[in-house]
């Protein structure tokens, strides 16, 4: 790639003139660009730390940054973007956007509170956050909810916040468009809370995605396999869950009509 030349010439040069600021710049920009992050951090550690003379902009600070993050040094990272912050003529969106960065610093350090606060300075700087955006918020609280350290407490809260995220969505129409993967996203929540699904915290929007999914008169790949995950869960709730074994019947026919040769729908069909 022109990254990997780029940086074999920075390297050679370097080597012949360690002070040198734009070799040192370059060396830094290149490793990083083909993920030598250790080599990055070297060569940054050089330019911003030990050079006389550097008019530091701030793609150097950026870049070290993320090479930092890359080898785990998140704290050293969010400093170095807290910097750009101090740089002349730094621009608004250069300025919201670094609230996300430091976000991901932070999750990636298994820090989610300062992750979490860091993100919604973004959002708020944002204006009008799209969904992507929110979404990265939510998985915030996703990422602590998985997290094999993460306390049962914590866990259960972590939940907590990113279903309110989705749910906040689901209400808002600006999001319509996304609602049924929102569902779904909600859904999966649910199987991080109740893995064996005990509490069948799911029903209430396998209902809804039933809702919105089965009345399109074309249905994607995507939608089949939505279909088929709810009209099973709903078949198995409304059996072991709800003893309404009228109404799993009723979802067993409906996934046979997707999956014919579905086992544990044939069963129920013939339950007496």
């Amino acid at each position: 790639s022109k990254n990997a030349v780029a940086y074999e010439i920075a390297k050679y040069g370097v080597g012949k003139f360690p002070k040198n600021v734009g070799l040192n710049r370059l060396a830094l920009y290149n490793a990083t660009a083909t993920e030598k992050y250790d080599e990055a951090v070297s060569y940054g550690d050089v330019l911003l730390n030990k050079l006389d003379s550097v008019t530091v902009q701030e793609r150097d600070l950026r870049t070290f940054a993320l090479a930092l993050n890359k080898v785990g040094r998140s704290d050293e990272a969010v400093a170095n973007y807290q910097k750009i912050l101090t740089l002349d003529g730094v621009d608004e969106d250069v300025k919201c956007n670094l609230n996300r960065e430091i976000a991901d610093c932070y999750k990636s350090a298994a820090n989610y509170t300062k992750a979490a606060e860091a993100y919604s300075k973004y959002l708020k700087a944002k204006g009008s956050p799209s969904a992507s955006d929110y979404d990265g918020y939510a998985s915030i609280f996703q990422t602590q909810a998985l997290d094999s350290l993460t306390t049962p407490e914590d866990k259960a809260a972590a939940i907590a916040n990113a279903d309110k995220v989705y749910a906040d969505m689901c209400g808002n129409s600006a999001f319509d468009a996304f609602k049924q993967n929102l569902l779904y996203k909600r859904v999966k929540l649910t199987y991080i809370a109740d893995p064996e699904s005990k509490e069948w915290k799911a029903v209430p929007f396998f209902e809804e995605l039933i809702g919105i999914t089965a009345s399109k008169a074309e249905k994607t790949k995507t939608d089949n396999a939505i279909l088929k995950e709810a009209y099973n869960y709903m078949m198995v709730y409304a059996l072991k869950g709800a003893d309404d074994l009228a109404k799993s019947k009723e979802y067993a026919e409906l996934l046979l009509q997707l999956d014919p040769e579905n086992a544990t729908a044939k069963q129920i069909q013939g339950l007496k």
